[in-house]
């Protein structure tokens, strides 16, 4: 059974390296590079792991010595699911006004970035004042900056990954639930019982569904269990600075001025557009205050033994 499973393991390998090599014209020394770097991608599965990943990148236009470059940088890419990860991060991109392409070449390592914390940064920059438009100025320009941030608020945060996907499945709720529900209300019987799937209105404005089926009407897949790991902190009890769906609930001095200045940094990003030179000037000033937010964050990360 051993043998035989080594030998398995053993066959794939040389098939995913195979596909590489021929579907992707990756060389040698890269095929090595990644065997001893990111021996787990040679565990795959070409058709149900790498072969839709490589598709898509295809299909958003990255190619060729792009497509390996991309894969050399960004190996857990592979990986990465095209429905559940992928397509959303392509609808956030378009949707800031950017191009795919342009953005995961410029920053590979954002396609592995959950989407959530995407979407979860840019309602923390909301909430502290900046406009969405300078907001996606951030993710389309300087999207290896902006991944940064998202990975900063992730740690700095413990609960960063529900609290962005609540966030998501609240607009969703918001832009559809709502209606729906008060449809279903005025078209329903008088004095009928609800029926499996019927929505009801909490007296918090939550939507919820009574009767059979799931408890969530929205499609977006729920964080995987990595993304909930400290939701409580060490000792049962959550990080002194809150969480975000609320800024307000931010207590940490060090943590909202630290903010603040990634804020103040992108203000002045907004208003650099028609110099190059104080383009850059800005960006590399950008740059520096959501690093000094990561080294705060991996501080606090290593005070509270994460």
């Amino acid at each position: 059974m051993f043998v035989a499973s080594l030998r398995h393991h053993s066959a794939n390998e040389e098939y995913v390296r195979r596909y590489l090599e021929r579907r992707l014209s990756m060389d040698t020394f890269t095929l090595e590079y990644l065997h001893v770097m990111r021996p787990a991608i040679f565990r795959l599965s070409v058709a149900r792991d790498i072969e839709p990943v490589v598709s898509w990148l295809r299909s958003v236009g990255i190619s060729g010595e792009e497509l390996v470059e991309l894969v050399r940088h960004t190996p857990a890419v592979l990986s990465a699911s095209v429905d559940d990860q992928l397509e959303p991060l392509s609808a956030v991109i378009r949707a800031a006004g950017g191009a795919p392409r342009d953005v995961l070449l410029a920053a590979p390592g954002l396609a592995v970035v959950p989407v959530a914390h995407l979407k979860g940064t840019r309602h923390v920059l909301r909430q502290l004042g900046v406009a969405d438009e300078d907001i996606s100025l951030l993710l389309v320009s300087l999207p290896d900056s902006y991944g940064q941030l998202a990975e900063a608020l992730h740690r700095l945060f413990q609960d960063f990954g529900v609290a962005a996907w609540k966030l998501e499945v609240r607009h969703r709720r918001q832009l559809a639930g709502t209606t729906y529900h008060h449809m279903r209300h005025w078209n329903r019987v008088k004095g009928a019982a609800p029926t499996a799937g019927h929505h009801r209105v909490d007296s918090h404005g939550e939507a919820h569904r009574s009767g059979g089926g799931s408890d969530s009407d929205d499609d977006s897949p729920r964080p995987r269990p990595a993304h909930l790991r400290g939701v409580v902190g060490r000792h049962g009890r959550r990080p002194s600075h809150g969480h975000l769906l609320s800024t307000s609930l931010i207590t940490d001095s060090q943590v909202f001025a630290r903010l603040k200045n990634v804020v103040a940094a992108l203000e002045a990003l907004s208003l650099q557009e028609e110099s190059e030179e104080d383009w850059e000037a800005a960006a590399s000033q950008m740059a520096h205050t959501i690093q000094q937010l990561s080294e705060l964050a991996e501080a606090e990360a290593s005070r509270q033994g994460r």
